[in-house]
Parts: structure tokens; C-alpha cells; sequence
């Protein structure tokens, strides 16, 4: 179906978006009804990722938070250039910029000495990945195309060795830093290339072809996988876990590449993937046995920031 292409903006999310997937970017921007509703294990990662920023800001008590809803982004960009004029404030919080339609609100960001800044993305996860160098690397890109000097780029995120007793959160010791200024540094020099490809899909009439593959999960789950997955079967090889970058097995049409019912059917696949077939064969004869019903299941996340009242306990995080 042939799109009317309107003028379109980049934010930081459609940006991620697109360096995954361009149907997933083009999709998110003009078939966005086609998205399926975040189930409540996705609301609970946002959920917690906001908990995270509302504690990391605690951390810098005379910082200004923007109150400009995402939405009034003019509004949020005209606050930010006069807080960030203001030598008095420290830190900003969600602070807004554009430059060329792409659109970012940042963190943190702390005043240095010699009219610099400090850019700090906030992670809820306990490490850093490679996920998250384009996704700082855009937001130091646009803040100093508007004229800002960026000394250094940080990620913060869970430091996995804090024990929690209880009582108050230590926070110098609840997050780390990690300085991201030589990976984007790297990164940068193929900036101008990813998003003129973007802004490339973004013309088009409509969604480009994409062969479905590890991009449809990673590194992000798509809100699209359902749509662009309407005739794979139910027991597509690429669903399994750990299945990674075997293009060769994935380059088969869905219908011709199953996972299996015997280890003899399943022998492309490796150890821990054929007990998942295996396994899964063998379920479907115990549920068939069983004779009480109704069956019901459940799952379970891990928050990044627990809040339970145990007398020692670990940050842990769903990474």
C-alpha cells in the first residue's frame, strides 16, 4: 500500500529504530496502528527505567528537570537554551534539542568549567552494551550541532556490586559511569551515512522488503513482529533461543525450515537447541496425559531496583 509521504522528524528512538530495522523505522513512522500494545512485561521495563531516572536525579539535588512535555518539543527546546544560560543551574534534566527535523531529550546534562557539558545517557540495565553507542552518539551529535561544546559522553547505569540494606539508597554507590568518548568517537565517522539511509527510507511510498532474521529481536524486540510475521509458522527455526547469526539457516523459506519433531529432523541445529524441540515434543505429550484442567502459567521479571525491605540485598538487573 502506497504511503502519502509527509514530512517526517527523527527522534532518538526512531533513529535506534531504523539503525535495527528500516521497515521497523518506516512502520513506527507512518503505519504506527500496526504496532502491537506493549504487554506488561514491556510496562514494567519502562515502568522501572523511569524509577531509575527519578533516583539518578536525586544525585544531582540542585539540577532543573524540564517540565515541557514531550509532545511541545518547540516549547521544551526554547526552556532548555535559556536554562542552560543560566550559570546557576548545574545540571539539566530532559533537556531538548533538534537540529535538521532530528528531535533528542538528554538525561543529564552537567555544566563544566569553560562553558562545557557533560552529556549522561541513564540505563536501567547493569552493564554497557553495544546498544547503547548510537543511542548516546546521536544525542552528542545533535546537542553540539546547536552550538554546544560536549566535553565527554558518559552512560550510567547499575553498578551490579551495591548492597542494599534496606533503609536509604547509596547512590554514588547504586550507579558507575562508564565514558563512551572513544566508541563514539568510532561510531561517529558513519553517522552521516546511517542517517542519510534513514532519511532515504523515510521517502519512500512505501515499506521497503526486509527478510525477516535475528534483526526482528535484536537488539530490540520489534512492536512489528507479529505484522511482518503473518505466514511464518509456529515452529520457525528463527524463534529459537541463541539462534544468533546463523543467516545460513534463516536464508530458508519459513515454510520449508521447521524445528523439528525428532533430533534427526532437528540436525542443523545445535545441543541446546535441539532439546528445546525435543522438549518441546515430549510437553505436548505430557499436557495431552494430563487430566486437570485448567492449565495456567506464569512469568515473572527481575526489576533493576529492588524494593523489598530484606536486610541485605543486590541491585539486580534484567540487562
Amino acid at each position: 500500500m502506497d504511503i502519502k509521504v509527509k514530512k517526517m522528524n527523527l527522534s532518538k528512538s526512531k533513529f535506534l529504530a531504523g539503525m535495527q530495522c528500516p521497515k521497523r523505522l518506516y512502520l513506527l513512522c507512518y503505519q504506527p496502528e500496526l504496532a502491537e500494545k506493549p504487554d506488561e512485561q514491556l510496562q514494567a521495563l519502562f515502568a522501572q527505567g523511569q524509577e531509575v531516572g527519578r533516583l539518578v536525579q536525586k544525585a544531582y539535588p540542585a539540577g532543573v528537570l524540564l517540565s515541557e512535555n514531550y509532545l511541545d518539543h518547540r516549547e521544551a527546546v526554547s526552556r532548555t537554551r535559556e536554562l542552560m544560560a543560566d550559570r546557576k543551574v548545574p545540571a539539566l534534566f530532559e533537556g531538548a534539542f533538534s537540529f535538521e527535523d532530528i528531535y533528542i531529550r538528554v538525561d543529564i546534562l552537567k555544566r563544566l568549567p569553560g562553558n562545557r557539558w557533560r552529556l549522561i545517557e541513564v540505563k536501567s540495565s547493569a552493564r554497557v552494551d553495544e546498544k547503547h553507542i548510537p543511542d548516546v552518539a546521536i544525542q552528542k551529535y545533535v546537542v553540539e550541532q546547536c552550538g554546544y561544546k560536549v566535553a565527554d559522553a558518559w552512560l550510567m547505569h547499575l553498578n551490579r556490586q551495591y548492597l542494599y540494606d534496606g533503609k536509604n539508597y547509596n547512590l554514588k554507590k547504586l550507579f558507575t559511569l562508564h565514558n563512551l568518548n572513544k566508541e563514539i568517537r568510532i561510531f561517529k565517522k558513519e553517522l552521516p551515512v546511517y542517517l542519510a539511509e534513514q532519511w532515504k527510507v523515510l521517502s519512500l511510498k512505501k515499506a521497503p522488503d526486509v527478510e525477516y532474521g535475528t534483526r526482528c529481536n535484536t537488539p530490540f524486540a520489534c512492536e512489528f513482529y507479529a505484522f511482518c510475521h503473518k505466514e511464518v509458522p509456529d515452529d520457525w527455526v528463527g524463534d529459537l533461543p541463541g539462534i544468533g547469526k546463523r543467516t545460513d539457516l534463516l536464508a530458508f523459506p519459513p515454510a520449508q525450515l521447521g524445528r523439528g519433531k525428532t533430533l534427526e529432523e532437528a540436525h542443523y541445529l545445535v545441543i541446546f537447541q535441539r532439546r528445546e524441540c525435543v522438549g518441546i515434543h515430549c510437553l505436548n505429550y505430557f499436557l495431552r496425559d494430563m487430566r486437570c484442567y485448567p492449565l495456567s502459567t506464569f512469568r515473572y521479571y527481575v526489576p533493576s531496583v529492588e524494593t523489598r525491605d530484606w536486610t541485605t540485598m543486590s541491585a539486580k538487573s534484567a540487562s
